[in-house]
């Protein structure tokens, strides 16, 4: 009945869930957040308190194996997303995972796997940015074929992730094969444009800061790549720019141009006679606002599928894998690639 009470468990209690999870699902009509646990108990005590959540557990398994919890929200590091994942299918319950599904494509696909063999709803937190003109690239795309044949891909990420980003997300030990919007961005283009087949990387990590990490995440990655229709393809992430920061994807075709601002949510684009690039405004019934808490749940009501889900995780994933291998074997990949890395620079035991 979908009108019963849904009651959500939340696994981490970090800025994500303060500023976005319990917000976003204290919203929602007959959904309820009744159990949270956070690696810290007087975390997870202080958000309960500010958010009116009734009990605080000191072991996040007790949240997965309740039976009055329909669906759990994970919202932890990703060193901490395969083992609740695990047990909540386990336990017949709804997952909603924070982006970067996994450490690695061995994790991903165990996940997966497991997704697969369970009739729960298996959703993964898309990236915040990137979603608001996610229908009309594809419709200009796919329909209006707007760019003609795919030629060309560029994706450039260069910011200052090195200099604002927590300790813990540059540490390979807890992210793996993730480094800075590496599964994102590589996500949001696996929406428009097929997969990639082929790539061959390279990573440098620029030392700019005087912090110790034993087993660091690059900050500078470059990888070009064949993508599955024929179309070459290059991306470049940087943590280490203060000065001229951008982030798009620019897609180049026998037509036609598009360029996706990942910052800002808009689009510019020529074609045939158009020498300059022109913005193309995104109807507001096809903008796409962002919250994932909603449509989980939405997803659960309606038992359907949710974008992103498992299996669009596997694909990035097995972008990152396929980068990491390239990177340390020094020769190019073919994808999917077989699960061989458990971090950056080293494999799986």
């Amino acid at each position: 009945n979908s009108m019963s009470v849904l009651n959500i468990g939340l696994i981490g209690c970090g800025s994500i869930a303060n500023k976005a999870h319990i917000p976003n699902i204290q919203s929602i009509p007959n959904t309820k957040i009744t159990k949270v646990w956070s690696r810290t108990l007087e975390k997870a005590q202080h958000t309960a308190k500010k958010f009116h959540i009734p009990n605080v557990v000191s072991q996040w398994e007790d949240i997965v194996r309740s039976p009055d919890i329909d669906a759990i929200i994970i919202a932890t590091p990703p060193v901490a997303h395969l083992a609740p994942t695990k047990l909540a299918l386990q336990h017949n319950k709804h997952v909603l995972c924070q982006a970067r599904m996994a450490r690695n494509l061995n994790e991903a696909q165990e996940m997966y796997d497991l997704s697969c063999k369970s009739n729960v709803v298996t959703a993964l937190y898309p990236y915040g940015t990137g979603l608001k003109g996610n229908n009309m690239m594809k419709r200009l795309i796919n329909e209006e074929k707007y760019l003609g044949d795919l030629y060309e891909v560029k994706v450039t990420a260069f910011n200052d992730y090195e200099m604002h980003s927590p300790r813990w997300r540059k540490d390979s030990s807890i992210v793996g094969v993730n480094s800075m919007t590496l599964a994102m961005w590589v996500e949001i283009l696996n929406r428009w444009v097929p997969p990639a087949k082929n790539l061959t990387a390279q990573a440098k990590t620029h030392q700019i800061t005087s912090e110790y990490i034993n087993k660091r995440t690059p900050n500078s990655i470059v990888v070009g790549a064949i993508l599955d229709n024929g179309a070459t393809a290059s991306y470049h992430f940087s943590g280490v720019i203060n000065k001229n920061q951008h982030s798009y994807i620019e897609l180049y075709g026998s037509d036609g141009v598009l360029v996706y601002d990942i910052k800002t949510d808009t689009i510019r684009g020529a074609q045939s006679n158009q020498t300059k690039l022109a913005p193309i405004k995104i109807p507001d019934n096809e903008s796409t606002y962002n919250n994932p808490d909603l449509q989980f749940i939405q997803a659960i009501q309606t038992k359907t599928r949710m974008y992103s889900d498992f299996k669009d995780g596997l694909k990035y994933m097995q972008f990152c894998e396929a980068v990491a291998q390239s990177i340390i074997l020094k020769k190019s990949i073919d994808l999917p690639p077989k699960p061989k890395m458990d971090g950056w620079g080293y494999y799986l035991n």
